[in-house]
């Protein structure tokens, strides 16, 4: 496999990792918010990474407002847009 197949093959992997998080967040957040256990403005965690970009996909595709903290020791990827 040459390195640009390997390459591809590594960011697509990532993508459907990050695909699949992001879809099953947001089955959570449906199913939270109708039995009553998620609501508007309420904190859940700092977060970063796959959980974060999951939650955030999840709230942007049902337009929920979303603030995602993380921690100052997170790297510059995990802050970044």
């Amino acid at each position: 496999m040459s390195f640009q197949a390997a390459s591809d093959a590594a960011i697509a992997s990532v993508l459907l990792r990050k695909t699949l998080v992001a879809a099953l967040v947001e089955l959570v957040i449906v199913d939270q918010f109708g039995i009553g256990q998620l609501k508007l403005g309420q904190t859940v965690e700092a977060t970063s990474g796959n959980t974060g970009y999951g939650i955030e996909m999840g709230a942007r595709k049902r337009a929920i407002p979303l603030v995602v903290t993380t921690g100052a020791s997170s790297g510059s990827s995990a802050v970044s847009s």
